[in-house]
């Protein structure tokens, strides 16, 4: 069997451990969540480098440790060593981590180094001088260079495996955020339909002459009623507010807009998102304030 962990065994370990890393940062997100705005302004200072000090401890006490090796390196089955195949000290362990960063700041050349590296060694273990090699080899027959049978069929599937699942999450994220837009952009067009439906209707069923101007006197029933400004009435996905010369109906979402139809000459504005005003076909007027 070969000693030294190829570049793909590595890539696999990576993966779960950006997994384990991910989960991490997530949890301190969802932490921050339950802080007021005066508490996670004065964290968002001290974020990255907290994250960044996680970081380096994760890798640093985990390959230090009787392991050799992160959660990732253990279940592909490798795990860093010295030249010698000894456990590596702590403050090694550090210096290899911080490595990552010159690895990582020529374009992932030192990463890649590993792929053709007589020792397989990426440029952050020449810098400090380790090994990652296979986890059932021991010290003396690292230093010997011996080849010993081992698990190579089982660590195969599982980096094939690995690797395979970060295949398809990685393509399945490309897909997601192609389509969650265009769904969500479908579903907001429908609604500012919906919309221009019910403000049709509403045009309809005024009188030319003199228009309704409070919803207490409006024929048609399309919401809740603001009792302290009789013009509104609020649905779940807008705010329709009577004028004089027309109906105005407002979305407030992330990206809001406004629709706006004059009862004289029947034309409908649109301002604010300029995909949906675009998409439904209506004029759009920057120049209105909503």
């Amino acid at each position: 069997m070969i000693m030294y962990a190829g570049f793909w065994k590595r890539f696999a370990a990576w993966v779960v451990d950006s997994i384990v890393m991910g989960a991490v940062l997530v949890g301190l997100a969802l932490l921050t969540t339950t802080l007021d705005k005066a508490q996670q302004s004065s964290l968002a200072n001290i974020f990255v480098p907290v994250i960044a000090l996680i970081y380096v401890l994760y890798f640093s006490l985990m390959e230090s440790s009787a392991w050799q090796a992160t959660l990732g390196k253990k279940i592909v089955g490798i795990k860093v060593t010295d030249l010698r195949g000894s456990r590596i000290s702590f403050w090694r362990a550090v210096f290899r981590t911080l490595g990552k960063y010159i690895s990582g700041v020529i374009l992932n050349i030192g990463y890649l180094m590993a792929g053709f590296t007589a020792k397989k060694q990426a440029l952050h273990d020449m810098i400090v001088s380790t090994l990652v090699v296979n986890d059932w080899y021991s010290p003396q027959q690292i230093e010997k260079g011996e080849a010993v049978p081992g698990k190579g069929s089982v660590g195969a599937i599982i980096v094939a495996a690995i690797i395979i699942a970060f295949v398809l999450i990685f393509f399945i994220g490309i897909l997601a955020a192609i389509a969650i837009p265009q769904y969500t952009k479908a579903v907001e067009k429908a609604r500012a339909a919906e919309a221009l439906t019910t403000m049709n209707a509403i045009a309809k069923s005024q009188n030319p002459g003199s228009p309704v101007t409070n919803w207490h006197q409006m024929p048609i029933d399309i919401g809740s009623i603001d009792t302290q400004k009789p013009a509104v009435t609020v649905t779940d996905n807008f705010t329709y507010t009577l004028f004089k010369d027309g109906i105005y109906a407002e979305r407030r979402s992330n990206n809001p807009y406004a629709l706006i139809k004059i009862y004289a000459d029947g034309n409908v504005m649109c301002t604010g998102n300029y995909d949906i005003c675009n998409g439904l076909g209506l004029a759009v007027n920057s120049n209105m304030v909503y």
